[in-house]
């Protein structure tokens, strides 16, 4: 019953959210409607209101008289405004387009409103005229909204939004007129079929729909629906528009790897491997494995990989994520017998006047032998030999030069020629680094469109030019004037309408400095004179100033018109001047405040032409500089909140004024009265106690106090402070200094710091009279100083140096380096196929960032650049060599060069999944070729099939493929299964043929299998002995968890997680575990563990607490009995007998015994002596039956038990 009032409680709530409902008990209404609450429609189209009314209990429609309808709009009172009726059925009233569609005597008002308008926007009554039943439904009212555009279409999809599922993608309108639907296009199906649907509510949606199965390449894909709503009877329509983006999630794509330096390697020498993918989730892991004879070995983890050389060998790599693995295409380290190239080093900031040291150094491995080294700075450098920490030897030459602009791009060219076989060969090796010279903007010019005089009014264009490096940050414009020049725009291009001539010019500027162009002279051919503006008065805030603007009136009887955006109508006055020429004026007189300062006053003058049919106009522009007192003055404190005592504090006094503030004034507050403590806009000063503090500002027009600040004093000491002076970038020597507030200079902190251990301390007096300790050092930085944190502490003796206070820093360095590890990498690598495409990566690290990588090709006249941008991709038509060039504001740097051979071999096949790669799932591979020659197609073999059909293929682009294809249902077993197909290319007529080879394996998932269960020790195992249950098995993803169970009467228990589970042994029983990873799970077989020579305790304490159970109940039912029942006559107790003995042959039959006493009446209480009180002893028997044994049972237990009551 409570139930089915839930149920009906909760549906009375539905229908009152999505209908109208009449059925309210406080509504006093005769009539009631169940229809939408609430619709939209559009105009130009129509609207179908589904519509069912009911009446009151007690009233009935006369079936004998015709039943009409009516629509009021506002209010239901429809004798007090008649005028509220919109349609009659009737036929007296049809303002609105509405007619009835459902049929009124059988209580159905469904309506269809036809050519809706905006103004039908309305809340709506419906009434019922059935005489003599007139009835209006008071209570429900219908809100109309007519609006001009059309709802947007909504597009959902339904299932798991990842590559290999598929998914529902529909588009749905809503239709408020199921006759002139609205049309549904999208882009991924060109004609779909359309459906309409009916809603709960009985209003209509239009939907279309499709099935896809995802892929990868949908990631990203937008999806754009148009919803065409026809209006106005189909003549005109109007659309509305919804886009939504697939986010799809796939494996790792496209994994490859790629090594640099490439190809050979010198053994000793430092190769780095790199892994990259594509993958939705990103790559969680990046693994790294070797190839040898009897399995890959895992060698690292991570995308890259780098190692010195000590032979060589195959690496791959293999990307994986939550949804998969992918494996890279093997690459080929070989070790080649070549010496190292040299190394071309530049110190210096590389930028134009600055002096640089370049040095080419070379490793000198044999000093007695060393390398000669030539380079294009100088024909006959000095040659050293150093020695390095290692022990080691490089021979170096060097060269200082000034730079200059001209030196940028400069390649500079070093080669070591290393003699050999006892001087008797030579082997040479070369580097090339290019020069990247920063320099300020050179050659800066202007340009004019159009040339020549321009006429008033019309648009001209200047376009300043300049060549720097960087590039040029800003251009800036100026206009030349009597007093300044005047800045009139920023950017390269300035266009703008002439009013009137003069003379222009730009500057061109980047971070190390700017340059000026030549001026540009623009003249204006015919044009008018500028007004004049002028300001009378002191123009300073709270005063009144008159401000005027005159034009000269060659022709008084045709005066120039003024305007001006102080007043907008302001009167025009015509004055005669002493030389009896004539000028026009405007006027206006204003109070001055510090708002009005800056505002630029703007006056035109138009000057009416060739009798008044053509105007000509000039403009002059006046900005007001108006002096007022200070304002917004406030106060700043460093460090803000609590501050300990003796540590260093800075106020900061700031305010807007004008002229600027003269002098700010520092107090601070006392009972008294406030104290002058300082002056300026800065006070700093070491903390002794708490107090607040504030400034005035003052100029000589007034002054403002700040708002107070209050200074609190914690007891802690104060942070040390960590300065750097210097350039912070590489080969940049600094001084970093650690710095401590010495209150008591008798006793000065203990400064430690991770740059020097044992560092000297210096104690300075400063110029207030206080004292500071001080611990400094000075370093040359380099790059990998980058990310190092300063630790500073500072150790305060208290107490009579009995205790220590310490307070600690932290300062990070953040050093400004050239590229770092400029390396390329190719993709494929090795040997390539003409007319394959080839991809280069250029990498880097640099700080800041690299802002160009460009790439060149060796020629034998000078190195071609051939693109820019850390990638490089093209179609391979010829070898060369290739190196890239990484540039940032501080240099550059040259990676090693990459050499790309043509190879005469066939291109490889290509073996190709498509499917679920996961047991049970159903999977087609096929191995295609490329088929250059259709005539002659490649045979293709492979280890699935061996005689498999061939299908032959027309591509997109007109080329052919050869392919095989085979489908197979997964198992585990085939997991690690490497598939090889070869493609066999006639050539030379069909005479010779040329093979290529490609391999894969297969990864397939696959749930667990092979779970079992282990025990240590085995066999029976005494009571309180430690056992180890350990669990196993194989499963690809690896097993995410295992359970283990206990069996029982009811139901197994849960008794642990995870793959070894060790116990304390209280009782035997059967254990097993279940092994779950996301393709499902496994149940292992069962082990029984069992007690030797032991109590069976469970057993046993079921039987005692049943038997203490059943003699309770029974004592108590016999004491309640004995309560209400008389005293037993003499004749009773000899009948019963007395002293009897309860005598069983059954085995397992235990017996309990209780003695109750006679209540004797009175207050005194029961005696055992009493020789007339008689004893009752009552027995439960409990019969125990001994179960057959059961491994799924969890203990023997007693299967029938029962109790006998005998009384003595």
């Amino acid at each position: 019953m409570a139930d089915q009032s839930v149920r009906m409680v909760t549906a009375i709530v539905l229908h009152s959210v999505f209908f109208l409902s009449g059925a309210s008990a406080d509504c006093g209404s005769d009539l009631f409607i169940t229809a939408p609450k609430e619709m939209e429609a559009l105009t130009g189209s129509c609207l179908q209101i589904p519509c069912n009314f009911s009446i009151k209990s007690g009233e009935k429609i006369n079936s004998a008289t015709t039943t009409f309808g009516v629509w009021m709009i506002k209010s239901s009172d429809f004798f007090n405004n008649p005028n509220n009726v919109v349609f009659n059925s009737s036929g007296t009233v049809s303002t609105y387009p509405m007619s009835f569609t459902g049929d009124l005597s059988e209580k159905i008002c469904t309506t269809l409103f036809s050519n809706l308008k905006t103004k039908y926007t309305h809340r709506f009554f419906f009434r019922v005229e059935n005489r003599p039943f007139l009835a209006t439904a008071d209570c429900d009212y219908l809100e109309i909204t007519v609006k001009d555009s059309p709802p947007k279409p909504r597009i959902e999809i339904s299932g798991d939004v990842k590559e290999k599922e598929s998914v529902s993608i529909s588009c749905s309108a809503s239709t408020p007129c199921p006759h002139s639907p609205p049309q549904l296009t999208w882009n991924l199906q060109p004609d779909s079929h359309h459906m309409m649907e009916e809603n709960t509510d009985r209003t209509f949606t239009t939907r279309i729909q499709k099935n896809i199965t995802l892929s990868h390449e949908h990631d990203g894909f937008i999806i754009s629906c148009s919803a065409r709503y026809p209006v106005n009877e189909g003549k005109d329509v109007k659309t509305s528009e919804e886009r939504k983006t697939l986010s799809v999630s796939y494996a790792p794509k496209n994994t490859s790897a790629s090594i640099s330096p490439s190809c050979w390697v010198s053994a000793g020498s430092r190769v780095n491997l790199t892994c990259s993918s594509r993958a939705k989730p990103p790559v969680s892991r990046f693994t790294w494995f070797k190839t040898s004879r009897d399995a890959p070995i895992k060698v690292s983890e991570g995308d890259f990989y780098s190692f010195n050389v000590t032979d060589g060998g195959v690496y791959y790599c293999v990307a994986s994520n939550q949804l998969g693995d992918q494996t890279s295409s093997e690459v080929h380290l070989t070790i080649e017998d070549s010496p190292p190239k040299p190394r071309i080093e530049i110190s210096g900031d590389v930028k134009e006047k600055d002096s640089v040291s370049i040095s080419c150094s070379a490793s000198t491995p044999c000093p007695h032998s060393p390398p000669q080294l030539t380079w294009n700075l100088q024909p006959d450098s000095h040659h050293m030999m150093e020695e390095n920490t290692d022990r080691t030897f490089t021979t170096r030459i060097q060269k200082n030069i000034t730079l200059s602009h001209e030196q940028d791009g400069f390649i500079i060219t070093c080669s070591a020629r290393y003699p050999v076989n006892e001087g008797k060969d030579v082997k040479t090796s070369e580097e090339r680094k290019t020069l990247s010279v920063s320099y300020a903007p050179k050659n800066t010019s202007v340009s004019i469109s159009p040339s020549g005089r321009v006429s008033a009014g019309s648009r001209v264009n200047l376009t300043c030019s300049s060549r720097a490096k960087p590039p040029v940050s800003r251009f800036t414009w100026f206009k030349t004037s009597r007093d300044a020049p005047i800045k009139v725009s920023e950017g390269d291009f300035y266009s703008f309408n002439v009013t009137d001539g003069g003379v222009y010019y730009c500057v061109a500027t980047n971070q190390l400095g700017d340059q000026t162009s030549s001026e540009i002279h623009l003249t204006i051919e015919d044009s008018p004179p500028k007004p004049r503006i002028e300001i009378s008065g002191d123009v300073k805030e709270k005063e009144s100033v008159s401000i005027s603007c005159s034009a000269s009136t060659p022709c008084p009887h045709s005066p120039p018109q003024l305007t001006w955006n102080l007043q907008p109508d302001s009167h025009h006055m015509m004055e005669e001047n002493t030389d009896r020429t004539f000028t026009t004026k405007i006027q206006k007189s204003i109070t001055l405040s510090h708002e009005h300062d800056g505002f630029i006053i703007n006056c035109s003058a138009r000057y009416p032409v060739n009798e008044g049919k053509d105007v000509k106009t000039s403009e002059e522009r006046k900005t007001l500089s108006v002096s007022y007192a200070p304002k917004n003055t406030s106060v700043s404190i460093s460090p803000s909140g609590r501050v300990p005592a003796g540590s260093r504090v800075n106020l900061t006094c700031s305010s807007r004024a004008k002229p600027p503030v003269s002098r700010f004034t520092w107090f601070k507050t006392s009972r008294d009265a406030p104290n002058k403590v300082s002056e300026g806009d800065f006070y700093s000063f070491n903390v002794t106690d708490g107090g607040v503090y504030y400034c005035v500002a003052t100029n000589q027009l007034g002054n403002q106090t700040s708002s107070e600040i209050h200074l609190t004093v914690e007891d802690s000491p104060p942070k040390p402070r960590i300065e750097i002076s210097g350039d912070v970038k590489e080969k940049e020597s600094v001084s970093i200094s650690c710095s401590a507030s010495t209150p008591c200079s008798h006793s000065p902190p203990q400064l430690t710091w991770n740059l020097q251990p044992a560092s000297h301390l210096m104690m300075e007096e400063n110029t207030d009279r206080t004292f500071t300790t001080t611990i400094q050092k000075s370093i040359t930085l380099s790059h990998e100083h980058d990310g190092f944190i300063i630790t500073c502490s500072a150790r305060y003796p208290v107490n009579e140096g009995k205790d220590v206070k310490t307070s600690e820093e932290r300062k990070t360095l953040s050093v400004s380096y050239a590229p770092k590890n400029t390396s390329v990498s190719i993709s494929p690598s090795g040997r390539v196929s003409a007319g394959s495409r080839v991809n280069l990566t250029c990498s880097s690290r640099a700080k800041p960032p690299v802002s160009r990588f460009t790439w060149f090709k060796t020629s034998r006249d000078a190195p071609i650049k051939v693109s820019e941008g850390d990638f490089y991709s093209f179609n391979v038509t010829d070898g060369g060599v290739y190196y890239c060039v990484a540039t940032n504001q501080l240099g550059d740097q040259t990676s090693s060069e990459i050499h790309l051979t043509i190879e005469d071999s066939p291109p490889k096949p290509r073996i190709e999944i498509s499917g679920d790669v996961k047991e049970k799932e159903s999977v087609s591979i096929s191995c295609s070729a490329s088929t250059p020659c259709p005539h002659s197609p490649p045979q293709l073999t492979w280890n699935l099939q061996p005689d498999s059909h061939h299908m032959m293929e027309e591509n997109t682009d007109r080329t052919f493929t050869t392919r095989i294809q085979k489908s197979i249902t997964l198992s585990h077993e085939h997991d690690g299964f490497i598939i090889s197909c070869s493609a066999r290319y006639p050539v030379n007529e069909g005479k010779d043929v040329k093979t290529s080879e490609e391999r894969k394996t297969l990864s397939v998932s696959y749930a667990p299998k092979n779970t079992s269960v282990s025990i240590s020790p085995s066999g029976r195992v005494s009571a309180g002995s430690r056992v180890n249950l350990t669990c196993s098995s194989r499963a690809k993803p690896p097993v995410s968890n295992f359970t283990w169970f206990k069996t029982s009467r009811d139901a197994p228990n849960k008794v642990s997680e995870g793959d070894f589970y060790s116990l304390n042994v209280t009782d035997g029983g059967v254990y097993y575990c279940v092994a779950t990873n996301q393709l499902g799970d496994q149940t292992s077989s069962e082990i029984h563990l069992t007690i030797e020579g032991g109590v069976n305790y469970p057993l046993l304490g079921a039987v005692l607490g049943g038997i203490i159970g059943i003699i309770v109940l029974i004592g108590l039912v016999v004491f309640v009995w004995r309560l209400k029942s008389p005293h037993p006559t003499a004749h009773q107790s000899q009948n019963q007998p007395v002293g009897e003995t309860v005598t069983t042959e059954e085995e397992g039959v235990h017996y309990g015994e209780i003695n109750f006493s006679r209540l004797r009446s009175g207050p005194s209480s029961v005696s055992e002596q009493d020789g007339g009180q008689q004893e009752d002893t009552l027995y439960a028997q409990v019969k125990v039956s001994k179960a057959a044994d059961n491994v799924t049972r969890t203990a023997d237990v007693p299967e029938d038990l029962y109790a006998q009551v005998k009384r003595k």
